[in-house]
């Protein structure tokens, strides 16, 4: 394991940018959250000394640098050793390597930020405008009512549908959403993709909008393009979704899946959605997780899935994890006719049996 697999855990996809130093690649940065390619991850460049520790990072925003071991106690918090275990290294002794140095915080996790204010009003406007369109349109409706949403969970949670422009994607700027110019690797300015399909918002405990996801209509097998599109300015953070007081909670890959759970069992758990099985998790909800008595793991039962409970059983020893019933998710189980509140209920009584 190098820093590339443990940036990638972060849920960050970084790009190969050049062969520097063996390889040269750039993302957003995970502790600062800036820009798509201001922080640069090295793999095999190693330190002064000669020694690699599974290469080297820099981001040109916060300034934070250092190899593997420095980004795994900053940025996950863990000891020295724990991170030499995490990498399979060897630890070295404590009077060559750090003994002047002092241990690190408990914990370094990001804050997620709330958009910029006009983002959030310009999400408003579009989340209002794809609700009222889905709720008329009746071939968009049908499509979501199959998937099982009944009319008041629809309204509930302003599920919507954006039509685009005679069937064709919207583009906006980015500066009109209250967004930082970038520029695309031609040197175009960089737009903001607003795609036709089914639209899911995520709001604040206050009703803002803080995050909107489209389920592409033209999204189909072997399509390069995302099946799901996180408009560009949302917050990076799990999407809430119910009474994050219960004392048991559901953590799910899939927001759509997660409201339909809370259509049946809103009275029995909350729901964490990740938006995606290497998504990261922010030190708000990492505290909601901690502090929540029964948390219960859903992951998709595929490769992505295996992985995420490998991490999060490393992250979250507390966690129980529930594999779908009959089908790849929650979403699709229901489909076939898996009773959802009775499949939680039955998880529920089985974790206070342990």
């Amino acid at each position: 394991m190098n820093l590339l697999d443990l940036v990638q855990e972060t849920g960050l996809s970084p790009k190969r940018k050049s062969s520097t130093h063996g390889g040269e690649y750039c993302c957003a940065c995970p502790f600062c959250q800036n820009g798509t390619d201001r922080f640069l991850i090295w793999p095999n460049r190693p330190n002064k000394d000669g020694s690699c520790q599974g290469g080297r990072y820099s981001c040109r925003v916060c300034g934070k640098y250092g190899d593997a071991i420095t980004f795994l106690r900053d940025y996950r918090g863990l000891s020295y050793k724990e991170a030499c275990e995490v990498l399979r290294i060897e630890p070295k002794q404590r009077d060559s390597y750090s003994a002047r140095k002092k241990e690190r915080p408990a914990t370094s996790l990001p804050i997620a930020e709330d958009p910029p204010v006009l983002w959030q009003e310009k999400a408003a406007v579009f989340v209002d405008w794809c609700h009222e369109n889905l709720l008329k349109n009746k071939q968009a409706l049908e499509l979501v009512t199959h998937r099982g949403f009944d009319l008041n969970t629809i309204k509930k949670f302003k599920l919507g549908f954006n039509p685009g422009d005679h069937g064709q994607d919207f583009y906006r700027s980015r500066e009109d959403w209250g967004l930082m110019s970038e520029l695309r690797d031609d040197g175009k300015p960089r737009r903001l993709w607003l795609p036709v399909g089914i639209v899911v918002p995520t709001f604040s405990r206050d009703g803002r909008v803080i995050k909107v996801k489209v389920r592409r209509s033209a999204w189909k097998e072997g399509d390069e393009l995302p099946k799901y599109v996180e408009l560009s300015g949302s917050k990076r953070s799990p999407s809430i979704y119910g009474d994050s007081q219960l004392l048991s909670g559901i953590v799910l890959e899939s927001e759509l899946d997660s409201i339909l759970i809370q259509q049946f069992a809103a009275d029995l758990v909350f729901c964490i959605a990740l938006g995606g099985s290497t998504q990261p998790i922010d030190r708000e909800t990492d505290q909601l997780i901690k502090t929540t008595p029964t948390i219960i793991f859903v992951p998709d039962f595929d490769d992505s899935g295996v992985k995420a409970w490998v991490k999060w059983k490393r992250l979250y020893p507390h966690v129980k994890r529930l594999l779908s019933p009959l089908e790849k998710s929650a979403g699709d189980a229901f489909l076939v006719g898996v009773d959802l509140r009775d499949w939680i209920l039955d998880a529920l009584q089985k974790n206070k049996e342990r």
